[in-house]
């Protein structure tokens, strides 16, 4: 895999990756149950050799390992840092690997990635070196986000737009935010059967600090002013929204949605 320069934990610092670990660590937590029942419910459960294309944490891959002791569970990443972080805890059906897909054609039963694409040049490339080493009859599994399908209540003409923003900021880096519409034709393109996408919605409502990822991310330490900087938006703009976000977080009823995109194919 080849990531781009929008997310590269080796270069972190010390502070960073390990806040960075407890983020992504907490991410998986808070849809667990969401992960678990769609990925069993679409071929896991029968699998007996699973892949995860960069595992990140290890923790779907130990959560996974742990509820089904006699599948062989594999993490592939490319992170130096994140492998020595995760091999200590590994479950004993689960082995991790630094490298890119140095795997035979058709040798696991269910191939997996998660937030992953997003952050890569290529992902057509990645999900075609997935359908490769998936077995036929096996399947393909992309997880993505698309923060264009969030939503609020109250100013949720103001929040979109700097939604939206963000969105062409981190464009520019690499990152392409907008990821989840594209699986379904990714997939196609590469002659997968059975294709669906299933859409999860991850509502909140809650104190300040838990103000959803795609606000806070857009909004970032200088409270917005990359985002004037890179003359995305005005600085009025940016100081009408940050009050706003004050006010939102104060409406007892607040609301958001925003969502997890999953793909599904059968190799054929």
């Amino acid at each position: 895999m080849r990531m781009n320069p929008s997310y590269a934990f080796d270069t972190f610092t010390k502070t960073h990756k390990q806040s960075e670990i407890e983020r992504l660590t907490r991410n998986v937590a808070s849809h667990s149950k969401a992960l678990c029942e769609h990925f069993m419910a679409n071929g896991l459960i029968s699998s007996k050799k699973v892949l995860d294309v960069g595992y990140g944490t290890g923790a779907m891959l130990n959560m996974f390992a742990s509820l089904m002791p006699e599948t062989e569970f594999t993490g592939v990443d490319n992170s130096k840092d994140i492998l020595e972080s995760t091999n200590s805890i590994a479950e004993k059906n689960l082995r991790f690997i630094r490298s890119r897909l140095p795997f035979e054609d058709e040798s696991f039963d269910f191939v997996y990635t998660r937030l992953v694409l997003m952050h890569n040049s290529e992902p057509l490339n990645i999900v075609r070196e997935m359908r490769r080493v998936c077995k036929p009859g096996g399947i393909v599994v992309c997880v993505e986000i698309d923060d264009e399908t969030a939503f609020f209540y109250p100013y949720a003409m103001e929040f979109s737009q700097l939604i939206r923003a963000n969105i062409e900021y981190a464009l520019r880096r690499g990152t392409d935010r907008t990821m989840g519409r594209k699986l379904f034709g990714i997939y196609k393109s590469l002659g997968l059967s059975n294709v669906k996408v299933i859409t999860q919605t991850s509502d909140y409502e809650g104190p300040y600090d838990d103000l959803p990822f795609s606000l806070r991310l857009a909004m970032g330490p200088d409270e917005a002013k990359h985002l004037v900087d890179a003359e995305l938006i005005t600085d009025e703009q940016r100081m009408d929204w940050m009050a706003k976000i004050n006010k939102f977080c104060e409406d007892p009823n607040r609301f958001y949605s925003g969502s997890f995109m999953y793909c599904f194919g059968k190799k054929p």
